[in-house]
């Protein structure tokens, strides 16, 4: 396993750097007995459901007006950065920093722990803890007080973002934007979450009560959350040079462990796995469809199926304009977070195919080319905004190329000249082609782009 550290983030040659999940939670299982996470808080923030929104679009038209105040009043640092998610907390009373030196020496010369936030321009959460925590003054002068802040925008700084979500998965059971981590002046993660609240709400603490109490522990505590998150750098690196999860064939009883966990957080009744905020989570039904291609085990098969049958049954797949929402509020799949992400759409595309291929049932298929089609209608809106026209013209050259003529892909008709999908070969003569859907998706066997 490859282990890549962040190269700014060394400190006396120990960089914070990636683990599997997996080994953060034995980590996690050592760390959260301590006496500083057990103190900190009461309970971690989660992702908020949306039963709360009618609140929320209260406080926002009141953070508006707070926003259109702050932008005379307030500049910080991040003016100076091309990121639009930064330049959105450009006017935060927060003094914000970028991911840099000058925060990291800073926090080492006042000894103040570091306030890390990472989020995106995009992200429905992001915008509303900018409106509703960073916007405020009283927030901002907690955060100015005690801590060093760092705002980081993770589709520039992927690399830092996956380190510490490894961390927060692995200590908090979850993970998600905007992410929130207080590390050491040495950036040693010691406690993290995602979403938090301004006030005690949602069943989390809110930064009123957060900030105040991690600061005191900072005061009076400093030593042992110290040694907490050295800790996890020990931790670290035993697991890393004890070797596990080295590389080498996968064993079977691994596999079946990892089955076992799955079945144990399947919900029959709803067809999820866990429990509310439930997210489509692609990687596992991708999972069992191999286990039981290996095994024959039919508990696994019928899991993947109703889990499927379930998301595309319920609120989080858009009956109208197709795809799926980022999750669903409830257990049962009914209310969605209205929120698509493309990574979501691919691979539930991918899986739904995969499923019609397996069972040869038509409502995978149908589902399959509902996303395959809202892929390409947010692409053409994108391609509108900006001006940029969409492929149609009929391509008469030999010299076509496959990437040219795959623009036409995910509306359902293939339009392609002299060129190659599949082994299927069009004669030079062919003034256009188009493959019919129905022809895209063949039981039994694996679809090939070139």
């Amino acid at each position: 396993m490859k282990i890549v550290g962040i190269a700014s983030t060394s400190v006396k040659g120990q960089p914070f750097t990636s683990l599997g999940l997996s080994r953060w939670k034995a980590i996690a299982r050592v760390l959260v007995c301590g006496a500083f996470v057990a103190v900190a808080v009461s309970r971690d923030a989660g992702i908020p459901t949306d039963q709360d929104s009618s609140k929320q679009k209260k406080a926002s038209a009141t953070t508006r007006s707070t926003e259109a105040k702050n932008q005379d009043q307030y500049t910080n640092r991040l003016i100076h950065e091309k990121s639009p998610y930064l330049l959105l907390h450009a006017h935060n009373p927060v003094d914000w920093y970028p991911w840099g030196e000058e925060a990291f020496t800073k926090a080492r010369r006042e000894n103040k722990p570091i306030f890390l936030s990472v989020g995106y321009y995009t992200c429905h959460w992001c915008h509303v803890m900018e409106r509703e925590s960073y916007s405020n003054p009283a927030i901002a002068e907690l955060l100015n007080r005690w801590f060093v802040s760092i705002k980081v925008d993770r589709e520039e700084r992927p690399d830092i973002d996956n380190e510490y979500m490894s961390f927060v998965e692995a200590t908090t059971g979850s993970g998600g934007w905007p992410m929130n981590v207080f590390l050491t002046p040495d950036l040693k993660p010691f406690f993290g979450g995602t979403y938090f609240p301004p006030e005690d709400k949602y069943g989390a603490t809110g930064l009123h009560t957060l900030l105040p109490r991690i600061a005191e522990l900072w005061s009076k505590q400093r030593e042992e959350i110290m040694r907490s998150a050295d800790s996890i750098i020990q931790k670290l690196q035993q697991a890393v040079s004890s070797g596990v999860g080295g590389g080498g064939p996968l064993q079977a009883n691994l596999l079946d462990k990892t089955y076992e966990q799955i079945r144990l957080s399947y919900d029959a009744a709803n067809g999820g796995f866990g429990g509310s905020p439930l997210f489509p989570r692609p990687v596992v039904p991708n999972f069992l469809l191999r286990y039981w291609s290996r095994t024959k085990k039919k508990e696994a098969l019928d899991m993947v199926l109703n889990n499927l049958r379930s998301m595309a049954g319920g609120g989080v797949h858009d009956q109208i304009g197709g795809g799926f929402h980022r999750y669903s509020t409830d257990s049962r799949w009914r209310v969605p977070h209205f929120e698509k992400m493309f990574y979501d759409q691919t691979q539930l595309a991918t899986l739904y195919t995969e499923a019609y291929q397996v069972t040869n049932e038509s409502f995978y298929a149908d589902v399959a080319r509902a996303t395959f089609s809202t892929l390409h209608c947010v692409r053409c809106a994108v391609r509108k905004a900006l001006s940029i026209p969409h492929w149609t013209r009929t391509v008469h050259s030999k010299r076509a190329s496959l990437s040219t003529v795959k623009e036409c892909f995910t509306c359902g008709l293939l339009k392609k000249s002299n060129a190659c999908w599949g082994k299927r070969r069009l004669p030079s003569s062919s003034f256009a082609a188009v493959w019919k859907p129905e022809e895209m998706f063949r039981p039994g066997k694996t679809l090939r782009a070139g």
